[in-house]
C-alpha cells in the first residue's frame, strides 16, 4: 500500500498549460477541487524535483494542442516520470535516470485493488471511472450529491504497467447514489455491492489452467464470490510448493483467506453435511458436473455447462446436455431446466428438485443406473411387456406388449431425425468433458454413461397399431403362454402339423420361385364356423414361436384400392422386420371370388393377391367364408386347417380349460369343485367357445356385483338367459346358423 499512498500524494502542476484531453489520462487527479489551490505549490515542487511533469486536471480539460509531435512529446514526458518514480523512487531529474529506465529490479508476486464506479445519471461524468482509493461523496452544484473517486487511476492498462509485481487485480465496484438536490445529509459513504477478478501474470493464468476440472478462460475477468477458485481450492494447495507456481499462487490464496476464507469454510462444512443455503446454492453447482433433475414420475441425470441464478435471486437457471438417441447412435441433446431457490434455512441438497449426483440417495442413482442398463438393451429391436401408465398418462397397461424399435420409429418419422436438436457443446480438452459427442449403438457403453441414459422410449402398441412414449423403468421381459397351444381343442395330429410348420419356418432355408423374393413365406387359412378356435389358434401360434403377433383387420385396411395396397405393404413390411405371426383375421373381403360386376372388389383381390405373392413371414387368414373363396387363392394357400363344430366332448375339454386358468389365477375367486360337478351338464348346451368364454365373463361379473363367490348359482342362471336368446333366434329364423351356412354354400 506503500505505492498508493505516494500516488495519493500527487497534485497539479502550479502553471497553465495548453494539453490536449488525451494527457489527462496519464496522471492521477487530486482527491477533490476543493483542495486544487492549496496544493498546486507543493505539487509543483513535487514535480520539479522528481524531474516528472503534472498536469492540471482543469486545464487539461479545458486546453488544445495542436500538433501531434506535441502531444506525442507530452504523452512521452507523463510515460517517463511514471518509469523512473516507479523504478528508484529517487528525486533526481530526468537526465540521470535515462541509464536505468530499461531496468526492472526483482520483486515479489503480489496483488493490487481498484475500486470502480458504476453510474448511470447522464450529468456525472463518471461512470466506469478507477481509482486507488474508495469513492467519497461530493456534492455538485449541477447534479445533486454523487460519489467521486479519490487518487484516480487513467486505465487498468496503465496501472498494470506500473505495477509489473501484482499477479492479479481485485477490482471493487460501487453504484453512484441518485441526484438530491435539498437534503445531502441523505447521502452516506457508499459500499462495495460487487467485486471481480483480473488475473494479469500469465504464470498464474496457466496455473489456474493446470488446476482447472473446466474450462477457463484467461483472458476473462473472475466475478465474486469466485465460483471457480472455490470449485479449485484443492487444486490450487496442491501446487502451493510447486517452484514454479507457488509464488504466484501465494498471494492468490493470501486474499481468498482474508475475505473469503470464513464463506468457503462454512460453504464446505454445509456441503459435507449435505444441507445447502441460498448464500451457497451457486457454489454447489459446476461446469461437467453431472446433476439429477427430478420429475414428477422418474429422475433424469444432466451433464451442467452453465449455471446462473438471477439477480433477485428467485430462479437457478441450468444449461446442459444429456443424451438422445437416434436408432444408430446416441447424441448430445441441448437441455434447459431451471429451480426455485428456497427460502431462508438450510435445506437437504438431495431434496433440491436438481441437485449434484453425489449427493443423490443411494436408491435414486441405483434406480438410474438400472434404468439406463435397461435402456441400452433395448437400443435394438426387442419385443417386450409393458405394465403402467404412458407418457402422457393417456392409459395404463396391463402386460401389454410393445415392439420397442427406434430406428423404424425414426424411419416413419422422419421430422424427429433432424441433427438441429442435437447438441454442438463439447469441450475440446479432454481433460474436462470426458464424455464423448457420440456413442454408436456397436461400441461399448462408457462407465457411468448409463445414467445418461434417456427415461423414455417409443414402443408399437400391436394391438392399437400406434407408437406410444413410454417409461423405460416399467419394461420387463414377456412371459409366454406355452400351454395355451396345448389348451387347442384339436386333435393331435393337426396341432403336430402346425408346430412343425411354425419351427420349420424360423429355421428355414429360403427356395425362391423362378422369381427371386416370390414364395418364401408360410400362408396357413384357418377356416370352420365362428368360435371353433381360429383366432386363438392363430395367437397360440405366435406364443410357442415366441414372436409377436400382428393382427390386421378389414377396418384397418380399408377399402380403397391405393389405400389398400399402401397400408398392406406398410404391414408386411413391419411384419418381416420384426419377424411378426401376421394374422389377417375375417379375410372373406380380400378372398372372395371376382366377379365381372363389381369392379371395386376385384381390384382389392388382385392387390391382395399381389401382396401374399412376396410375402416371406408367417401369415395366418381365418375365415368362415371359405365356400366364397376366389379361386386363384387356392394355389397360394400352403396349408388349410378345417375346424369342425364343436361336439360334446370337445365343448367340455373347453370348459375345463377355463376352469384350469380361473384356479391358476390368484385373482379368481371361484368355486371350482362345484363348477366342475357341473360339466356334464354344460357341455350338452350347443355353445361355442367364444359363447363359453363370454358366460363365464357374465357369471363372474355377477358374483362380483352380489360380493359372492362364483360358483355353480351364478353360472346357471347366465346358461339358462343364454338358452332362452338362442331358442328365440331359431324360433325366428327357423333354422340355426350351421343350417343357414350350408344352405347358402359358405362353408
Amino acid at each position: 500500500m506503500a505505492s498508493h499512498e505516494n500516488e495519493a500524494d500527487a497534485r497539479e502542476a502550479p502553471e497553465e498549460q495548453d494539453v490536449a484531453p488525451e494527457a489527462e489520462e496519464n496522471a492521477y487527479e487530486s482527491e477533490s477541487d476543493d483542495d486544487s489551490d492549496s496544493s498546486r505549490s507543493a505539487s509543483s515542487k513535487g514535480s520539479n524535483e522528481s524531474g516528472g511533469l503534472y498536469i492540471s486536471s482543469t486545464i487539461s480539460r479545458n486546453g488544445i494542442i495542436s500538433k501531434k509531435s506535441e502531444r506525442r512529446d507530452l504523452l512521452s514526458n507523463l510515460n517517463v516520470r511514471f518509469d523512473t518514480a516507479e523504478s528508484d523512487g529517487s528525486d533526481e531529474s530526468d537526465d540521470s535516470d535515462d541509464s536505468d529506465d530499461n531496468e526492472v529490479s526483482p520483486c515479489t508476486p503480489s496483488f493490487g485493488t481498484l475500486h470502480e464506479i458504476s453510474c448511470t445519471i447522464d450529468r456525472h461524468f463518471h461512470d466506469k471511472a478507477l481509482s486507488v482509493d474508495p469513492p467519497v461523496t461530493k456534492k455538485a452544484s449541477s447534479a445533486g450529491h454523487q460519489i467521486d473517486a479519490r487518487n484516480k487511476v487513467p486505465s487498468l492498462g496503465f496501472y498494470m504497467k506500473r505495477h509489473p509485481e501484482h499477479c492479479f487485480i481485485v477490482i471493487k465496484e460501487h453504484e453512484c447514489t441518485p441526484m438530491v438536490f435539498y437534503d445531502g445529509s441523505k447521502i452516506s459513504r457508499i459500499s462495495a455491492r460487487s467485486e471481480r477478478l483480473v488475473v494479469v501474470s500469465p504464470l498464474l493464468q496457466r496455473a489456474l489452467k493446470e488446476v482447472a476440472s473446466y474450462r477457463f478462460h484467461a483472458d476473462r475477468e473472475l466475478l465474486a464470490p469466485y465460483n471457480f477458485l472455490f470449485h479449485h481450492l484443492s487444486g490450487i494447495d496442491a501446487l502451493m510448493d510447486d517452484k514454479t507456481y507457488g509464488p504466484v499462487l501465494q498471494p492468490l490464496r493470501t486474499f481468498l483467506d482474508a475475505s473469503y476464507g470464513e464463506e468457503f469454510a462454512e460453504a464446505n462444512t454445509m456441503f459435507s453435511d449435505g444441507f445447502v443455503n441460498l448464500r451457497h446454492l451457486e457454489k454447489l453447482f459446476r461446469p461437467n458436473q453431472m446433476v439429477v433433475q427430478k420429475r414428477a414420475d422418474t429422475n433424469e441425470a444432466r451433464i451442467i455447462t452453465r449455471h446462473q441464478l438471477t439477480p433477485s435471486a428467485d430462479r437457478l437457471s441450468f444449461m446442459g446436455w444429456t443424451f438422445v438417441y437416434n436408432g444408430t447412435d446416441l447424441k448430445r441433446n441441448d437441455w434447459f431446466g431451471w429451480m426455485k431457490p428456497m427460502g431462508e434455512g438450510k435445506m437437504k441438497i438431495s431434496d433440491l428438485p436438481i441437485h449434484p449426483i453425489e449427493h443423490a440417495r443411494e436408491e435414486e442413482l441405483e434406480k438410474l443406473k438400472t434404468r439406463g442398463q435397461k435402456f441400452w438393451d433395448m437400443r435394438e429391436q426387442i419385443y417386450t411387456c409393458y405394465t403402467g401408465w404412458d407418457c402422457r398418462h393417456d392409459y395404463q397397461y396391463v402386460a401389454a406388449r410393445f415392439m420397442v424399435d427406434v430406428s423404424t420409429y425414426q424411419l416413419m418419422h422422419p421430422s424427429g431425425r433432424s441433427e438441429a436438436t442435437y447438441s454442438s457443446v463439447h469441450d475440446e480438452d479432454p481433460k474436462h468433458d470426458k464424455w464423448p459427442s457420440k456413442i454408436n449403438k456397436r461400441e461399448r457403453l462408457p462407465q457411468g454413461a448409463e445414467v445418461l441414459m434417456p427415461s423414455t422410449i417409443y414402443g408399437f402398441d400391436l394391438e392399437k397399431k400406434k407408437w406410444v412414449e413410454l417409461e423405460v423403468e416399467n419394461f420387463h421381459p414377456i412371459a409366454w403362454n406355452k400351454k395355451a397351444f396345448e389348451r387347442l381343442v384339436l386333435d393331435q395330429q393337426t396341432k403336430e402339423m402346425i408346430r412343425a410348420l411354425i419351427d420349420v419356418q424360423a429355421t428355414a432355408t429360403k427356395m425362391d420361385d423362378i422369381i427371386t423374393g416370390k414364395g418364401n413365406g408360410l400362408i396357413v387359412l384357418l377356416h370352420g364356423s365362428p368360435g371353433t378356435g381360429k383366432t386363438l389358434t392363430a395367437e397360440t401360434v405366435a406364443e410357442i414361436a415366441e414372436k409377436p403377433l400382428y393382427r390386421v383387420t378389414c377396418g384397418d385396411i380399408g377399402t380403397e384400392a391405393q389405400d389398400v395396397e399402401r397400408y398392406l405393404t406398410s404391414v408386411m413390411y413391419l411384419g418381416k422386420v420384426w419377424d411378426c405371426v401376421l394374422l389377417l383375421d375375417e379375410a372373406d373381403v380380400f378372398l372372395e371370388e371376382r366377379t365381372m360386376a363389381d369392379l371395386q372388389r376385384n381390384s382389392l383381390v388382385s392387390v391382395f393377391l399381389r401382396v401374399l405373392e412376396y410375402y416371406e413371414g408367417i401369415l395366418i387368414l381365418t375365415s368362415n367364408r371359405v365356400g366364397t373363396f376366389d379361386e386363384a387363392f387356392k394355389s397360394r394357400i400352403q396349408v388349410a386347417i378345417h375346424y369342425d363344430d364343436l361336439t360334446k366332448k370337445s365343448r367340455k375339454t373347453i370348459w375345463q380349460n377355463f376352469f384350469d386358468m380361473m384356479d391358476e389365477s390368484p385373482h379368481e375367486d371361484a368355486n371350482i369343485k362345484e363348477l366342475e360337478r357341473e360339466i356334464d351338464q354344460l357341455a350338452t348346451e350347443d355353445m361355442n367357445g367364444r359363447q363359453i368364454r363370454n358366460a363365464l365373463l357374465t357369471a363372474r361379473q355377477l358374483a362380483k356385483h352380489r360380493k359372492e363367490q362364483l360358483d355353480w348359482s351364478h353360472l346357471n342362471q347366465v346358461m339358462k338367459t343364454s338358452a332362452t336368446f338362442n331358442k328365440y333366434l331359431k324360433k325366428v329364423r327357423g333354422h340355426s346358423d350351421e343350417q343357414w351356412a350350408r344352405e347358402e354354400r359358405l362353408r
